[in-house]
């Protein structure tokens, strides 16, 4: 699988025997993201949240089109009255870094995402990535617009949307282009990524390489043309201002040692 990788930065040489096995022939599931994946229990040591730890049970596994991610407060209910980094979210994560293989993401790191909870971020876009051996301090500030709706125009010459299609919820943009960008991928290669909807059927690693991914490509490179996805009435930014310092003091290190609250190989990853 590693080779493979490899390959699909460059060119996939389908007719070289090693791709002959019917792994790549197979339709991907979620149980093969999730074996390819680190489960919650492993990738993170503790979350501690309003003075209090939180159970990594909570975490909510995200199926996305580049793989696994793990949704912290998905219901919205988890919340504090303090401001700074005293009773806010401390999250101490194992990134495992000595197994790492071939990905889309040539770095170390953690890719994350501030999103309100009833949406699913575009980590690609919105994402920012925090490196490992670091401790990280994420100043959040939220901006939240509103717009007038119909019949008043909010974007020029545009009328914004309120509901969603189906007339329940708000109404994400970039969902609406998600969704669009997965009917045409389907139209044309005759199958779905794991993380899409539907009953369609799922794409192989042949059809992902093939069709899927380079006609994704190509509706990204021309943003949402043809999609018809007008702009939210309501939505809210996260401005971010991250710091760092190095993680671990030697006295903390000696600490957690000592406590056996961590192991050397822990902190090293």
């Amino acid at each position: 699988m590693e080779q493979y990788w490899r390959d699909v930065l460059s060119h996939v040489n389908w007719s070289d025997p090693r791709y002959q096995d019917q792994i790549y022939y197979k339709p991907r599931s979620e149980e093969d993201i999730l074996n390819e994946s680190m489960i919650a229990e492993e990738m993170f040591h503790f979350i501690f949240f309003n003075g209090e730890l939180a159970n990594i049970s909570e975490l909510t596994p995200l199926f996305t089109r580049f793989g696994l991610c793990y949704t912290w407060n998905k219901n919205g209910n988890a919340r504090t009255s303090m401001v700074g980094t005293v009773l806010n979210l401390h999250i101490s994560m194992n990134l495992n870094i000595q197994h790492y293989s071939w990905g889309f993401d040539a770095s170390t790191g953690i890719r994350m995402a501030i999103h309100e909870p009833d949406l699913i971020p575009d980590v690609l876009k919105h994402g920012f990535i925090i490196q490992n051996g670091v401790e990280a301090y994420i100043n959040i500030s939220p901006k939240k617009y509103i717009y007038p709706p119909y019949p008043f125009k909010a974007y020029g010459n545009e009328y914004c949307v309120k509901e969603n299609s189906t007339g329940y919820g708000q109404y994400d943009r970039e969902v609406c282009v998600d969704r669009c960008f997965a009917d045409r991928t389907l139209a044309v290669c005759g199958c779905k990524d794991v993380s899409e909807p539907g009953d369609a059927p799922n794409c192989s690693l042949y059809q992902l390489n093939t069709c899927y991914y380079r006609y994704l490509y190509e509706l990204l490179k021309n943003s949402s043309q043809g999609c018809h996805c007008p702009r939210p009435c309501e939505y809210t930014d996260y401005d971010q201002v991250i710091s760092y310092g190095q993680y671990i003091s030697e006295p903390i290190k000696e600490y957690f040692l000592e406590k056996n609250i961590s192991t050397p190989y822990d902190i090293e990853q």
